[in-house]
């Protein structure tokens, strides 16, 4: 990632391998940028916060030109927050993007998903990132140092969550996930999809499905396919009965709950090999 002008957490690593960042970000900047893949293979979406009302340009392409597309955002929602979903990706291609907020823009890039019949897939996995940001950072370098060693895995991360310590304060997540004087934070955020389940820390919800739109099927739970092999469930609660309080949507006979056999668990095409889970406890009836 680059900046410029114009004019703690447990982690899973199949490997690891620098990468450094430029300048100080924009200012205006609260959250971000950051990506979440959406779930179909030539998407990817592009998300950010400001701390006013802005209007902002982003432009991305596969040369380092941004040659597939020039948008401009107003803010969503009650909370400056923009988001833009890039579409006709070519598969298994990195892409740069850059995003410009007056005279002030910040660069970063991704991987679109590869084809269900390709025959290879890395990625990354961590989580518990709440209350030490400042080791959450140290493990995010070493993210970083992965995908920058091995491109095959800039494809996603996985978030086991408990993103920030107090899911409900604003504060958590600005201080805790977002922080902006974390340059490998930034760093990974704005070059890696993170595709995340909901801890008991992110309590009623409400602030991880605001930073995370993910294609939600009910309460906090989704799915998605990616590449040859996973089709992956994601799933927002621990599956014990002392979490049950905390952990909104959660009933017994929820799909999310009854397992292989129900909507969420079967949602991948013919051909791929694995069904996998993302939950942020081991499940137990």
């Amino acid at each position: 990632m680059r900046w410029g002008r114009l004019g703690a957490g447990v982690m899973l690593l199949l490997a690891l391998a620098g990468q450094a960042i430029g300048a100080d970000p924009p200012s205006e900047i609260r959250k971000g940028p950051y990506l979440i893949y959406p779930g179909e293979p030539a998407r990817m979406q592009v998300l950010w916060q400001l701390d006013s009302s802005r209007t902002c340009t982003l432009a991305w392409g596969a040369t380092g030109l941004y040659e597939s597309g020039l948008t401009t955002t107003t803010e969503y929602g009650d909370d400056h927050q923009h988001a833009v979903t890039l579409d006709r990706l070519a598969p298994a291609t990195q892409y740069q993007y850059r995003l410009s907020i007056g005279d002030a823009f910040t660069t970063g890039s991704f991987r679109s998903a590869p084809l269900p019949d390709s025959t290879n897939l890395k990625f990354l996995a961590y989580g518990d990132t709440r209350t030490n940001p400042d080791l959450h950072d140290l493990v995010n370098g070493a993210m970083v140092d992965a995908f920058t060693a091995d491109p095959d895995f800039q494809t996603f991360t996985l978030h086991v969550g408990d993103f920030v310590s107090n899911g409900d304060s604003e504060t958590a997540w600005t201080d805790e996930f977002f922080g902006r004087t974390r340059p490998h934070t930034l760093l990974m955020q704005a070059n890696l999809p993170i595709m995340g389940c909901m801890g008991n820390h992110e309590e009623s919800g409400a602030g991880f499905r605001k930073y995370f739109p993910y294609p939600f099927v009910a309460a906090r739970y989704y799915s998605f396919d990616y590449g040859p092999a996973i089709s992956w469930s994601s799933i927002s609660t621990p599956i014990t009965p002392r979490a049950r309080h905390n952990m909104p949507g959660w009933r017994a006979t929820s799909p999310q709950r009854t397992g292989p056999g129900d909507s969420l668990f079967c949602t991948s095409p013919a051909g791929r090999r694995w069904a996998a889970m993302t939950t942020t406890r081991p499940s137990r009836r």
